[in-house]
C-alpha cells in the first residue's frame, strides 16, 4: 500500500496541490534554483501519480499477456504513459 497524498496533483507556478487540497511538494519554493527550474520541477513532481498509475497499468499488461494477446489492456496503459509524460513537460 502506498503512503504518498494521493493524486491526482497539480502544479499552480511552484506549488503542487493534491485533489483535497494539501500542499504535496518538498523544495520547489528554494529561490537559489531559477524559476523555470523550480516550475518544471513541480510540473514533474505533480506528475508522480500519474506515472505511478500508468507503470502499474505496464506491469500489469505484461503480467496478463503478451503484447499482441491483450492488445485492449497494452492501448489503454499507454494511453495512461502519454498522459503522465505530457503532464511531467507541462503539457
Amino acid at each position: 500500500m502506498s503512503k504518498f497524498t494521493p493524486g491526482p496533483w497539480k502544479s499552480i507556478g511552484c506549488v503542487i496541490r493534491s485533489v483535497f487540497g494539501r500542499t504535496a511538494t518538498t523544495d520547489v519554493f528554494n529561490k537559489r534554483i531559477p524559476w523555470a527550474q523550480r516550475k518544471a520541477n513541480a510540473h514533474l513532481i505533480s506528475a508522480a501519480p500519474d506515472m505511478y498509475e500508468a507503470l502499474k497499468s505496464l506491469v500489469a499488461a505484461q503480467d496478463n499477456s503478451g503484447m499482441h494477446e491483450n492488445e485492449k489492456q497494452w492501448i489503454s496503459a499507454m494511453v495512461k504513459s502519454n498522459k503522465a509524460l505530457a503532464k511531467a513537460d507541462g503539457k
